[in-house]
């Protein structure tokens, strides 16, 4: 049986060439007349007055695009142990999420200082002080 496929795929080479091609260039344009004009933004998914689309509407006018997104923390002093520690952990959490891209925060931001000699890159916290209050050795820049 496998024989007689093979024999039959040799012989008719040219047609059966032609076919793949006309059924692929067919597929294609059915999937770009059917596919690429379609509308997955969210007015089509939500009613106009639905309460969760107002809030992420109510969102958007306040904030701007959906794309970045900014998570506030409030302390008596940011700088403490406890503080940097929770940052941490928050900023560790927020960067396991699928789809995030970046995370910026206070325990991995960058600072850049430039002398005429050198321009330096390097973390805005050296290390996370552990008795929470930082000194210019546990900050990347002076205070």
């Amino acid at each position: 049986m496998v024989k007689i496929l093979v024999r039959g795929a040799v012989r008719f080479r040219i047609p059966l060439t032609a076919l793949i091609v006309a059924l692929t260039v067919l597929a294609t344009s059915h999937f770009v007349k059917n596919f690429t004009n379609s509308d997955n933004s969210l007015p089509v998914w939500f009613e106009a007055d639905d309460p969760a689309y107002l809030r992420y509407r109510n969102l958007v006018e306040t904030f701007g695009p959906d794309r970045l997104v900014f998570i506030a923390l409030e302390f008596d002093n940011p700088f403490s142990a406890e503080s940097l520690a929770l940052i941490e952990r928050v900023t560790r959490a927020v960067e396991r999420i699928p789809d995030v891209e970046k995370v910026t925060s206070l325990v991995n931001a960058q600072v850049i200082d430039g002398t005429e000699e050198e321009i330096r890159i390097h973390p805005f916290i050296e290390k996370i002080p552990s008795d929470g209050s930082p000194g210019e050795e546990e900050l990347g820049r002076k205070a």
